[in-house]
C-alpha cells in the first residue's frame, strides 16, 4: 500500500482522507484571486481493516504532525504516536458503517463514512485496499485563501471547485446542495452560499456509498465602525443606497459665482456609507459651467462638489440630479436651490 504524503503548508494544502492512497480537497474561496492555502486537514494512510464480531481493527499513520490532529473511529478516540502512527479495535455498538474523523488545531474537520456491507466488506472481514478509489480518482478540490474563508458584513460568498473524474461520484454536496449536475466542460464548478453562513462543508460520495466530507469554518468580518455622525459601513457591506440629505451653500454665490453641494448617502439600515459613487448633473443646459466629476464619499458618507453658476443661473432656480452608486444598488434624486439674483452695478452719475 502507497503511503500519503502532507503537502507542503506553503503551497495549495490537499485534504488528506483515509485511503490506501488519499483522495486530494484543496479548498479555496473565490472573494478573492486564488492564492496558496493551508493543509486543511492531516494526510492519513490506512493499513489492513478486518471487521469481525462487532470489532473493526484498523491501523495507519498520519503524514502531519501529530499533537495537532485528534483522531477518532466511529466517536472513540484513538492514540497517535510521536512518529504519527495509530492502531487499535473499535467496538462498532451495533453500527453498519465505519467512520474515521481527523481535526486538526484549526478546527477544520475530515471524516470518511465506509458503509459495512457486502459491497465493502470480503471474505474474513477484510476491507480491500481499494475501498476509497473512486474518492481518490474523482479527485475533488475546492479552493480557500490562505487566511481561510471569510465573510464580508454577511455578503454571499461563491466557492469554486473541479472534479477529475465526474464519473467516479454519485454525488457531490457544498453545504447540502448537489454540484454534480453543475460541472462544466472544463470539470468545474462553483456555488454560491448565503452571507449567515458558518462552515463549509463538501461531501463526495461514490457509487458505492463510501463518502469523504471536509468542514472548515468562515470567519465574519465587517467593515462597519461607527463615527461622530453615525455608523460607516463600505460601499460593498452596505444594503442598498439611498441619498439622505443634499445641502447647498450659497453664502458667497453672487461674489464668486460658486456654491457648494454636499450630498449624504445612507443604506436601508440607517447606516452612512463610505466609499460610495455619487455624480452630480444639472438638470437644465448651461446653468452651470460643466459638471463636476464623479467623487467617493468619504468616511461619513458624504461628498462635496464645487459648483460654478452661469449668468443665466442667477435669479433661478438650479435643479441638480444626483446619483448614488454602491456594488450591489443605485438610486437617484432630485433637489434644487435658488441663486439670488446678480447685484446690478451702480449707476453713473
Amino acid at each position: 500500500m502507497q503511503r500519503a504524503h502532507a503537502a507542503k503548508p506553503k503551497y495549495m494544502g490537499r485534504i488528506g482522507l483515509l485511503a490506501a492512497v488519499l483522495a486530494t480537497l484543496a479548498v479555496v474561496a473565490v472573494t478573492t484571486p486564488a492564492a496558496p492555502g493551508e493543509v486543511l486537514s492531516p494526510a492519513v494512510t490506512l493499513g489492513p481493516m478486518t471487521v469481525a464480531n462487532g470489532t473493526a481493527t484498523v491501523a495507519g499513520s498520519l503524514g502531519v504532525p501529530s499533537s495537532n490532529v485528534q483522531l477518532t473511529v466511529n466517536g472513540q478516540p484513538l492514540q497517535i504516536d510521536a512518529a504519527g502512527n495509530f492502531s487499535g479495535a473499535v467496538n462498532l455498538n451495533g453500527q453498519s458503517v465505519l467512520v474515521f474523523g481527523l481535526r486538526n488545531s484549526g478546527g477544520e474537520i475530515t471524516t470518511v463514512s465506509i458503509p459495512l456491507n457486502t459491497n465493502i466488506v470480503g471474505p474474513g472481514g477484510v476491507i480491500g485496499p481499494d475501498v476509497l478509489a473512486a474518492l481518490e480518482k474523482a479527485a475533488v478540490s475546492i479552493l480557500k485563501p490562505a487566511d481561510g474563508f471569510k465573510i464580508l458584513d454577511n455578503l454571499p460568498l461563491r466557492i469554486e471547485g473541479s472534479v477529475g473524474d465526474k464519473g467516479s461520484l454519485a454525488s457531490l454536496k457544498v453545504n447540502g446542495k448537489d454540484v454534480l449536475g453543475l460541472i462544466g466542460e472544463d470539470r468545474g464548478f462553483s456555488v454560491t452560499v448565503p452571507g449567515t453562513t458558518k462552515e463549509i462543508s463538501v461531501t463526495a460520495t461514490d457509487s458505492k456509498g463510501v463518502s469523504q466530507t471536509s468542514t472548515v469554518p468562515v470567519f465574519h468580518t465587517t467593515s462597519m465602525f461607527t463615527t461622530a455622525a453615525g455608523r460607516s459601513i463600505s460601499a460593498k457591506g452596505a444594503q442598498g443606497v439611498r441619498i439622505a440629505k443634499i445641502r447647498y451653500i450659497t453664502r458667497s454665490v453672487r461674489r464668486t459665482k460658486r456654491l457648494r453641494m454636499i450630498v449624504t448617502v445612507r443604506d436601508r439600515q440607517n447606516r452612512l456609507i463610505r466609499g460610495a459613487t455619487v455624480s452630480v448633473r444639472s438638470r437644465f443646459a448651461r446653468r452651470i459651467t460643466r459638471n463636476p466629476r464623479a467623487k467617493k464619499t468619504n468616511r461619513v458618507g458624504q461628498a462635496a462638489f464645487l459648483l460654478r453658476a452661469r449668468n443665466r443661473a442667477f435669479g433661478k432656480r438650479l435643479v441638480m440630479v444626483t446619483l448614488a452608486r454602491t456594488p450591489s444598488a443605485k438610486a437617484t434624486k432630485s433637489s434644487s436651490v435658488r441663486i439670488p439674483r446678480l447685484k446690478k452695478p451702480a449707476a453713473r452719475r
